[in-house]
Parts: C-alpha cells; structure tokens; sequence
C-alpha cells in the first residue's frame, strides 16, 4: 500500500504540473489582425503617405530645374581659358552651389524619413489603441498580426512573405474588420493602393 501512495503522489503531481493554466476550461481567446490591409485603407494615413509624395515630387522637379540651371552656367566654363581669374571664380560659384545643392537634398531627404516615420508611428498607435479597444470587447487576451493576401505562387518575394510569416493558419480569428470600424475605416470598401506597414 505504501508503494502504492509513493507512485501516485508524483504521479498526480506530474499531472497538475502538465495541465498548467493553459489547460483552463474557458481557454485563452486569441485573435489575428492584417495591420497591412488596415494601413492600406486608412484614410488619413494615405492622405499623408500622398501629401508627402507630393512635396517630394515637387522638390524633385524644383532640383531637376535647378541641376538644369547648373549645367547650362557650367558651359560657361569653356568661355575662359583654366587658370585665370574668371575661370577660377565661375568654378568656384559652380562647386559652392553644387555642394548647397548636395546639402539641400540631404536635408530634405531626411525631413521626409521623419515625416514618413511620423505618420507611421502615429497611424501605427493609434491601430493599436483600437485593436485595445476590440480585444477588451471581445476579452481576447492575444492579437497576432498576420498577412491576408494570397501568396502569388509566381513572385519569389511574396512566396518568400508567406513561406516566413507566423501565422500558418486560423479559423475565423480575424479581427481586422472590427479595428476598422473601431477607426471610423469602412471595411467593406477595400483600397489597395498605396502604402502599407510591414
């Protein structure tokens, strides 16, 4: 009998250890969500995404003319014989405003990464103050980000996408409609251009 007790007390413990709190009755309620499909449709996002490719446009076309404007004083160079005066004066305006040119695009460059990193970040917040808000409805405790596109069989990259993403499969777990109601985003009207998070 005693043999008996000494078998089954580890034996019970083995047990309870194994079943854990993931073994619970009522589960852990998880969720997957396309952050990609909600940026692609987020009306104030692509509003922004599209103002900033318009300022850059712009600035592209301001530089082109202003290149443009260079090369034609540079032909100008050829009026004057290397070495003297003129010459040395013309080809030193020349590279100043070649090197403020340089720094100008620079500069731009980099206000644009932030205005860009900007929007991200804070459409990125707001998602997920929304995804918050749904999941606490629905007393999810875990919302996974996955991709809902097809894989194109034909494009390496995209086969690549699917073959690496985390979410292999899900039934009916998708919350992204709910987070796009949540942010005022029709999910019945699908946009497909423009910009998106990864």
């Amino acid at each position: 009998m005693r043999l008996h007790k000494a078998v089954m007390l580890p034996l019970a413990l083995l047990i309870v250890s194994l079943a854990g709190p993931s073994a619970r009755a009522d589960g852990i309620n998880v969720a997957v969500v396309d952050i990609s499909h909600i940026f692609k449709n987020h009306s104030r996002f692509k509003s922004t995404a599209d103002s900033i490719k318009a300022n850059i446009k712009s600035f592209e076309q301001e530089m082109t003319q202003r290149r443009a404007a260079l090369t034609e004083k540079g032909q100008k160079l050829d009026q004057f014989n290397q070495g003297t005066p003129q010459f040395k004066a013309l080809e030193a305006e020349l590279a100043q405003q070649a090197a403020a040119m340089k720094l100008e695009a620079d500069r731009k460059r980099r206000d644009v990464l932030e205005l860009e990193a900007k929007a991200y970040y804070d459409t990125y917040q707001e998602v997920q103050r929304a995804i918050a808000t749904v999941a606490a409805k629905y007393n999810i405790a875990l919302v996974l980000r996955y991709n809902s596109q097809p894989i194109d069989p034909n494009d390496r990259a995209d086969v690549l996408r699917g073959v690496n993403q985390a979410i292999i499969y899900h039934n009916k777990l998708d919350i992204t409609s709910q987070v796009m109601q949540a942010l005022g985003i029709n999910p019945n009207v699908s946009q497909v251009n423009g910009p998106a998070a990864r």
